[in-house]
């Protein structure tokens, strides 16, 4: 065999070498590098999301509590209070606090007040199972039995994905008994949606 030849064949072996060790350095290290660092990624954004959910639940169970911890609420329930309704739940309370439902339940589950309205608090609507699924006496969101429980969650319902955050109905100092308890929710609409994506940086898209 001439000198030329064994060149040439020591240079495709010498390639097909490096060829193979590249295509193993792919398969066996940047390949699962880029892998893992998708599913890290990932798991950030999920981890982002969620908590941006158990912030927006928290909130409005803060805001449940403003109503709850209120000794007029408990007069209210007592059939004591007939302006309670039109003077702290107006169009204008849904609209600036930024929920779509409030519900007002005494621990027989019987709703003393109980409204779904649109993102401007103009409209009322209805939706099938709202209020009264979720106001049960034996619901999560209306049984109480301590005065410092508190309940969230998301629900779906007809009208679409909801998040909720309730509060038992106490005296002013949040001590004694438990009369009832005061739910607000907000759906999981475009605007939330998109709302969420730009908090979280993450491009959001809720399959149910």
């Amino acid at each position: 065999m001439s000198l030329r030849w064994k060149a040439v064949i020591f240079v495709c072996g010498v390639s097909l070498a490096f060829a193979t060790m590249a295509f193993v350095a792919q398969r066996l290290i940047i390949r699962p590098g880029f892998l893992l660092a998708e599913r890290s990624e990932a798991r950030d954004d999920v981890t982002r999301c969620v908590e941006a959910l158990r912030r927006e639940c928290a909130h409005l169970t803060a805001i449940a509590s403003d109503y709850a911890v209120w000794d007029r609420s408990i007069v209210f329930l007592r059939g004591e209070d007939p302006n309670y309704p039109a003077e702290n739940f107006l169009p204008e309370t849904f609209r600036n606090l930024r929920v779509n439902l409030i519900v007002v339940v005494a621990l027989d589950g019987r709703v003393h007040f109980g409204e779904l309205r649109d993102n401007n608090g103009e409209e009322t609507f209805q939706a099938e199972g709202l209020p009264d699924e979720i106001s049960r006496a034996d619901h999560p969101f209306a049984l109480f039995n301590d005065p410092r429980d508190r309940a969230s969650g998301l629900i779906v319902t007809p009208a679409g994905p909801m998040l909720v955050g309730a509060c038992p109905i106490t005296a002013s100092d949040g001590q004694g008994a438990v009369f009832g308890s005061v739910i607000m929710g907000r759906l999981l609409d475009d605007v939330a949606i998109a709302e969420l994506s730009e908090q979280t940086r993450v491009d959001v898209k809720l399959v149910l």
